[in-house]
């Protein structure tokens, strides 16, 4: 069962804030995604920063109920560019994996790491002007 809900849905509160040293650098400490960026342009930045994923579920396997969780962290880097108004596209690297899987069925649990890889991503965001 999830907080505050059923096992279908629950709520992960966060808290964070933002500093804004100067014009071109931003430090995010917005758990579980902390980043810091450098943006010495309106055009452009480079983030460093760590994203956080979760997923449960439960399945039947073998006549029996089992349920799932599976933690893991990426840590990397990433350049951005402004393609046209405000569509930004990006590309980043970095490692995954620093977390844990555990399957669990009845008294029994299934705990192993996640393996660490590199990753690399291509991405394209929309960022509204403010």
């Amino acid at each position: 069962m999830g907080w505050l809900g059923s096992s279908n849905s629950f709520v992960l509160p966060y808290l964070g804030f933002d500093w804004y040293p100067n014009d071109e650098w931003v430090v995010s400490m917005l758990l579980p995604w902390p980043s810091v960026v450098w943006a010495p342009s309106e055009d452009w930045l480079i983030r460093f920063g760590a994203t956080q994923s979760d997923a449960s579920w439960q399945f039947r396997s073998e006549g029996e109920e089992r349920d799932a969780d599976l933690s893991r962290m990426q840590l990397g880097v990433s350049y951005e560019r402004r393609l046209k108004g405000s569509f930004w596209g990006g590309f980043g690297v970095g490692r995954s994996g620093f977390g844990r899987l555990r399957v669990s069925e009845d008294d029994v649990d299934l705990d192993t790491d996640i393996t660490r890889e590199t990753y690399f991503e291509l991405f394209i965001n929309f960022r509204p002007d403010s």
